[in-house]
């Protein structure tokens, strides 16, 4: 019986996926951003420069990268 995974598949996340995690951080509020990086969490895609330096995480990290520092 297959078993059923949550987490999205690595690759590329759709554009407004990836602008509500960006809305989340500058928002900065911690529950809005907590549950925007889990919807990226696969996201190969890079994370913009500002967005890195807000998350104190080096520039030309992945959204996933992003995520998994926030939410670890």
């Amino acid at each position: 019986m297959p078993t059923s995974n949550h987490l999205p598949r690595p690759g590329h996340n759709p554009g407004h996926i990836r602008y509500a995690f960006i809305e989340a951080i500058e928002d900065g509020e911690p529950s809005e951003i907590y549950a925007a990086a889990g919807k990226v969490w696969s996201c190969t895609d890079v994370l913009p420069s500002d967005c890195c330096n807000l998350l104190d995480i080096p520039r030309g990290s992945t959204y996933a990268q992003a995520a998994r520092a926030i939410r670890t």
